[in-house]
């Protein structure tokens, strides 16, 4: 069975730097909201096991469905990782580059693995929905990172149409679309074909409690979920940034602003997601501010993905 390399978390990091890579929330005002969340917690909470109807509740609630239709999990990775473990066997077609365990688990569960590489046409993508048969799947990023598209609703109703027709499993992962076209979202769409996931490590700026959840109609997905999805403390910081979710996306639009600004100056292009692709000349000089990840893909030989940074030091970039 072939294993991919996983990237090293784990590297030291220098604390004097700015930290561009990983795409995680760098507003000050986020992090301070989320302080305030976790100082409320009451802490009987982690002596306990997880009670999450008052989860499930607010959480359908915000997205207009009903509570039925989640699976609360530990980030995207989750509900990806559970949407690859019950459609296991077959073909997997996938983006690339892309979120990358998509690929982990792909070539962990699945039988085949095919890729559409960025740059691509929407004939591209349907003409590979049609190399693919009744029970093979389908996963897309809308927004996508690292690439920084996104469809408009009318291109995913057209390849979710396609996936129906040939029996295809849709998973839609809008890790980053309240940063997108918050009009675009298919959750209004799931059904039997097209499942949604989403992840507040982004949008929240809560990458550090593992949060996500998973948009279904397929019943034996959800039958299949663990024991506790999310643990209590998980629960309690999800119910407190429900409460505060305005707020939340309040601060979403100020990082909107920002990461607008930042495009508006030569060198940088704007994107849907919490990051702009800086052109590579920048690299060098950016190397000596900020961690950030180079991609090998092709699709990147003129630039490198950097990921918002706090308003305070946006003058550092674009001095650059």
């Amino acid at each position: 069975m072939k294993h991919l390399p996983r990237h090293n978390w784990d590297t030291p990091r220098d604390p004097n730097k700015l930290w561009l890579d990983r795409n995680e929330c760098n507003c000050l005002e986020t992090r301070q909201l989320i302080k305030s969340i976790h100082e409320s917690v009451d802490y009987n909470r982690l002596s306990t096991y997880p009670s999450l109807g008052s989860c499930y509740t607010k959480l359908a609630e915000f997205l207009h469905i009903k509570s039925p239709q989640l699976l609360l999990t530990c980030g995207a990775d989750g509900a990806v990782r559970q949407f690859f473990q019950h459609n296991r066997g077959g073909k997997a077609l996938l983006m690339r580059p892309t979120y990358a365990m998509n690929d982990v688990y792909a070539h962990y569960y699945m039988d085949e693995v095919m890729h559409i590489d960025y740059p691509c046409t929407k004939e591209d993508i349907f003409d590979a929905i049609t190399h693919l048969y009744y029970g093979d799947i389908f996963v897309l990023a809308s927004p996508d990172s690292p690439v920084g598209i996104q469809y408009t609703i009318e291109e995913l109703w057209a390849i979710a149409d396609l996936c129906k027709w040939q029996g295809v499993k849709l998973l839609i992962d809008e890790t980053y679309i309240l940063f997108g076209n918050r009009d675009h979202t298919m959750i209004p769409f799931v059904d039997d074909t097209v499942s949604v996931c989403h992840s507040f490590s982004k949008s929240l700026g809560l990458a550090g409690v593992r949060l996500g959840y998973l948009v279904t109609k397929d019943q034996s997905m959800k039958d299949n979920k663990p024991m506790k999805e999310i643990g209590d403390y998980q629960a309690a910081i999800l119910e407190g940034a429900l409460d505060n979710i305005h707020t939340f996306l309040h601060l979403i639009d100020k990082q909107i602003e920002l990461r607008n600004e930042l495009a508006s100056h030569d060198g940088f292009d704007n994107t849907p997601c919490n990051f702009v692709h800086a052109n590579k000349s920048k690299v060098d000089k950016l190397k000596k501010i900020a961690y950030i990840r180079e991609n090998s893909h092709p699709y990147f030989k003129d630039s490198v993905r950097l990921t918002l940074p706090d308003r305070s030091c946006i003058q550092n970039i674009i001095n650059l």
